[in-house]
């Protein structure tokens, strides 16, 4: 620790409380040997947020990486009867760190027959002096940060510009040359449309970014089916990547009548540009496009990707406009960085909302966007109560697992309101059948059946890997049959009588958690 020694060794002097002591702006505390408090004027009170810091002991006020230099600043001051200084970080009573610089002072106290020693300790406050500091650093960070992402977008763009143009201007130069077969003139008319068209987007997504940040974007609310929406987007989509070997996949739990008071062409305009960038950043493995109602009465669109993934540090960078995860991404991917932000504003300029949810290196990443409870129109004449209170039963594809025809006819008209795919397997042994053939989103087992009963069938299930939720559908509702279908393998439990809202509930409620919805 440094410490400044005056030049010539201060004497102890009596401290006179009243008037200036009180008065001074600058927070004075007296200590005694023992580091007690034995006075503190109401500025240094104000400083620590404390009204009665008198009889506390002062090293507290210090936080544990701090708190040695004060007993080493006493005793070098008592001992040479000189001024000592040291900085340190301290904390108000409200737990707000203080970064101060003390200047401790012997001191004695004459009033009564008993003299007292200890330390007068004048603290400044440099906390302000720091902050500002700290934030003048950020903003210089954040100017550098703004400087390198112009400079690798406007090289980004240079180069996204400059290959499609450079194709454009060598084909149409090409094309002058009469001795070309029409098979070859059609092939560089196509390059030359389709190099054009890349030109265009890029050209268009620029402008459209301007407009964005400036906020004379215009949205054209209006009515429109939904589903013609998807379809669109997902043969693009599939178009797309059939080049690559990556899948693409609808997976709606939205009714097929759904209508949506919103800007249709910026709603394509997000689903595509999400569904694109999925795919360019996809090599190997599939997209999908998820569909549905949230709890809170949202419309949900969920992209997950099995691509490269984006690291946790670039996370909150992806939607930052002229940017992408790193400049590798650029070189090996191509693009300018103004899908997701382009994607992002338009998003909230709907009234929805777009986020990144999950990215793991060398996995993927999952992006969801929603629209306002507002969007969402009243269905027509599939729009019914249980629509609407067990969204992710439409379009579900059950398993009912059951020997009984009666149950299975009871089940099957439990579900018949429901646009749901019921199949029906009569004892464990047909259900595995069903099962090594096809894929379903939620399986209903009776546990006593013959041949395979439901704990067996359960068992081999869920040994082969397959995690579809399975409830158990039985007569038996002890707490011990309850926890033995748990240990077996199934997600949950229904206990006969099986009422039809009960049943309705929990396979709502478990399609969902498998769905990741």
């Amino acid at each position: 620790m440094k410490t400044k020694n005056n030049s010539k060794s201060l004497k102890p002097k009596e401290l006179q409380h009243q008037g200036v002591f009180e008065s001074v702006g600058e927070p004075i505390v007296i200590l005694g040997r023992d580091g007690m408090v034995y006075d503190a004027n109401p500025a240094a009170s104000e400083l620590y947020e404390n009204s009665n810091i008198i009889g506390s002991y002062y090293e507290d006020f210090f936080t544990s990486k701090h708190s040695y230099k004060l007993e080493l600043a006493m005793a070098q001051s008592l001992k040479l009867g000189t001024e000592v200084r040291f900085k340190a970080v301290q904390k108000s009573s409200k737990e707000r760190n203080l970064r101060v610089v003390i200047r401790v002072r012997p001191w004695v106290d004459n009033s009564s027959n008993i003299k007292r020693y200890g330390c007068a300790l004048f603290i400044k406050d440099l906390s302000e002096h720091y902050e500002l500091q700290e934030r003048l650093r950020r903003s210089r960070l954040e100017a550098e940060g703004a400087r390198i992402a112009k400079s690798q977008f406007l090289a980004n763009i240079s180069h996204e510009i400059r290959t499609p143009l450079n194709i454009v201007m060598g084909y149409a130069g090409l094309i002058q040359d009469t001795e070309l077969d029409a098979d070859t003139k059609d092939e560089f008319f196509k390059s030359i449309q389709d190099n054009g068209k890349t030109l265009t987007q890029l050209i268009d997504r620029l402008l459209e970014m301007s407009k964005l940040e400036a906020g004379s974007l215009k949205i054209q609310k209006e009515v429109f089916a939904l589903y013609p929406i998807l379809d669109s987007v997902m043969t693009d989509a599939k178009l797309l990547a059939c080049d690559k070997n990556v899948k693409v996949e609808l997976q709606c739990r939205v009714q097929k009548t759904q209508k949506l008071r919103t800007d249709p062409l910026r709603l394509k305009q997000i689903l595509a540009n999400l569904l694109h960038n999925a795919i360019k950043f996809t090599s190997n493995g599939k997209v999908v496009l998820k569909v549905y109602y949230t709890d809170n009465d949202r419309l949900a669109f969920k992209i997950l990707d099995s691509g490269i993934g984006i690291p946790d540090r670039e996370w909150k960078r992806v939607f930052d406009p002229f940017s992408q995860a790193d400049e590798s991404m650029t070189r090996d991917h191509g693009g300018g960085g103004l899908g997701l932000a382009v994607s992002k504003h338009l998003a909230k300029a709907v009234g929805g909302q777009l986020n990144l949810v999950h990215s793991v290196v060398g996995k993927g990443s999952v992006f969801e966007f929603w629209l306002p409870s507002k969007a969402i129109l009243p269905g027509q004449e599939t729009s019914t109560l249980k629509d609407k209170a067990y969204p992710n039963l439409q379009n579900a594809k059950i398993l009912l697992v059951e020997d009984v025809v009666e149950n299975q006819a009871l089940i099957k008209n439990y579900l018949k309101s429901i646009e749901c795919d019921l199949d029906i397997a009569s004892d464990g042994e047909e259900a595995l059948i069903k099962l090594d053939i096809g894929r379903y989103d939620l399986i209903l087992m009776d546990l006593q059946m013959p041949k395979v009963d439901g704990y067996e069938a359960t068992y081999r299930i869920r040994k082969s890997g397959i995690k579809t939720p399975i409830i158990a559908l039985s007569a038996h509702s002890m707490k011990e049959d309850v926890q033995r279908c748990l240990n077996s393998g199934f997600n949950d439990h229904l206990s006969k009588p099986v009422r039809s809202q009960d049943l309705l509930l929990k396979i709502n409620q478990e399609i969902a958690a498998a769905s990741g919805f």
